[in-house]
């Protein structure tokens, strides 16, 4: 038998709430800022985003079976983009070698970053 403090428990952090430094997780970027992804035909892949990333991007995992991009630092914390991914566009992540995150300001680029992709592969095919 479950009662509501145990269900409570197992709710993930609310956005709002003060993570410690030496937390490995980030809040989710869309919750933090405005980001877009955007594909082509050509396994091209551009994350857009309207503010700097709070750390530097070492590589970005695509998690086919849940449907989810996350970003690794080089300082090893995890921060997940904060939408799932549509099956088409998962389906482009699975071609693609790199993400180029694009820091946009006032319709400008104000930084790129170029980071690898790797899939994270645990469906049994």
């Amino acid at each position: 038998m479950t009662d509501k403090t145990d269900k409570r428990r197992r709710r993930a952090p609310k956005e709002d709430l003060e993570l410690p430094e030496d937390y490995p997780l980030r809040h989710t970027m869309a919750s933090q800022m405005h980001v877009e992804l955007v594909v082509n035909d050509d396994a091209g892949v551009w994350v857009l985003h309207d503010q700097p990333f709070p750390a530097i991007l070492h590589w970005a995992e695509y998690d086919e079976e849940n449907n989810e991009l996350t970003f690794i630092t080089h300082d090893g914390k995890i921060q997940d983009l904060g939408m799932k991914i549509p099956n088409d566009i998962g389906d482009i992540l699975l071609d693609a070698d790199e993400i180029c995150a694009m820091y946009m300001k006032d319709g400008k680029v104000q930084d790129i970053g170029i980071v690898p992709i790797m899939v994270r592969d645990t469906v049994f095919h």
